[in-house]
């Protein structure tokens, strides 16, 4: 099957994993839960944070429960 039409194979790209499937799906059904989702990692991603921190969330974003995790070796490492 071949399809002439950009968006049509677009479609089907974005549907090849389960993880895209329920994304997509999310959007659908909770567009304002998913825009403040994608802007929350943005955020994140630009405090452009050391390794070993993150911040954790929920996936679905619903719950307004956040964790940060911080693992160091040493005292010196962690100051650093």
């Amino acid at each position: 099957m071949q399809f002439n039409d950009s968006k049509a194979r677009q479609l089907l790209n974005n549907f090849r994993s389960k993880s895209n499937i329920l994304e997509y799906s999310n959007n659908l059904r909770y567009p304002i839960i998913s825009k403040y989702k994608k802007c929350f990692i943005s955020e994140i991603n630009k405090l452009k944070l050391p390794k070993g921190i993150n911040i954790h969330f929920d996936d679905p974003f619903e719950p307004q429960e956040y964790s940060m995790e911080i693992k160091y070796n040493n005292f010196s490492s962690l100051l650093n």
